[in-house]
């Protein structure tokens, strides 16, 4: 039984691989992480270790750019074995996007795989899948379904569920924790608890809120440029711009003065236990922190203020 995302993204892979007789996979480039086993790695500057000729089967296209996936399934017919990519994250799908690279990939005999990792558990029980009424042919599942247990799930069409068994000759997974079953224990209850509670739905009026208050502070202080959330409010992401670049400085000084106010904010990563109490010191934080940032860009000031040295990102590719 897979324990993390990145095994249970890559069984998806051996199934779509067993079931349609193809080895290239195609992954959405503004998705930076997949798995951390040699299939997506080696499409990555990290990739030092893998043989070179793994990181040539996999392709990469632009989220809700239509066109860049048509493309490759021109270059390379009846050679693709699956695309696979989160529903959306910071960006979400346009005009029928996932409708559309789910038509492309059955007209190809391409398996499509969902990475519900995140956007599973948070945005909807189901899945981010379920609000765009677009179901893959493969979904993986992490750690959200067991409120944190080592547990992961692969789910999907049956006729390829099927080649998982052991007498179809592609064994999946074997670990040393494989038979642990308390992951299953948990993800019960953690299901039940989800549904009663309706945690999606509290997390996404949660988020709505803070992203509302966030932008209504961006935008009064003039620092749309700068600072950007978007995304699903139950998965809201928070970018930090400078000439259109990732600005580490500015995103540094942000986590430090919300630190000083007791609020941790390197991401945002909403709970079930975010509530009232929580949004009120957050919205009380930011009211203090963006326009001493807005002061800080103008007199050029960022650097000046930061108090050790600035956060570097875990994912450079």
């Amino acid at each position: 039984m897979p324990k993390n995302g990145s095994d249970v993204t890559s069984a998806a892979i051996r199934l779509a691989r067993a079931y349609t007789n193809r080895k290239l996979i195609i992954r959405c480039r503004q998705q930076p992480f997949l798995s951390f086993n040699d299939w997506f790695i080696a499409s990555t500057s990290k990739a030092n270790g893998i043989p070179k000729d793994v990181g040539e089967w996999v392709l990469s296209f632009d989220y809700n750019s239509i066109e860049s996936l048509e493309k490759l399934f021109d270059e390379y017919p009846n050679q693709i074995a699956c695309v696979i990519m989160e529903p959306f994250t910071d960006e979400l799908p346009k005009d029928g996007f996932l409708e559309k690279v789910k038509l492309i990939c059955e007209k190809a005999g391409t398996v499509l795989i969902f990475d519900e990792i995140i956007c599973g558990f948070r945005t909807h029980v189901s899945g981010g899948q379920s609000i765009y009424n677009v179901t893959p042919h493969l979904s993986t599942f992490g750690k959200g379904i067991a409120n944190g247990y080592p547990m992961a799930v692969l789910c999907g069409r049956s006729d390829i569920m099927k080649l998982g068994n052991m007498d179809k000759n592609v064994f999946l997974l074997s670990c040393t924790f494989g038979g642990e079953t308390i992951g299953i224990t948990a993800a019960d209850a953690c299901i039940d608890f989800m549904l009663l509670e309706k945690t999606p739905e509290a997390m996404t009026e949660y988020g709505t809120a803070l992203m509302q208050h966030f932008n209504s502070l961006i935008s009064k202080h003039d620092l749309c440029k700068f600072i950007r959330i978007s995304g699903h409010p139950a998965r809201p992401e928070l970018r930090f711009k400078n000439n259109g670049q990732t600005d580490l400085a500015l995103k540094t000084l942000f986590m430090q003065k919300m630190f000083e106010h007791h609020i941790f904010m390197e991401r945002i990563a909403l709970s079930h236990s975010h509530g009232k109490d929580e949004l009120s010191a957050t919205k009380s934080a930011l009211d203090i922190v963006i326009p001493f940032l807005n002061t800080c860009i103008k007199n050029d000031q960022v650097n000046n203020e930061i108090i050790g040295n600035t956060v570097v990102p875990v994912f450079t590719y």
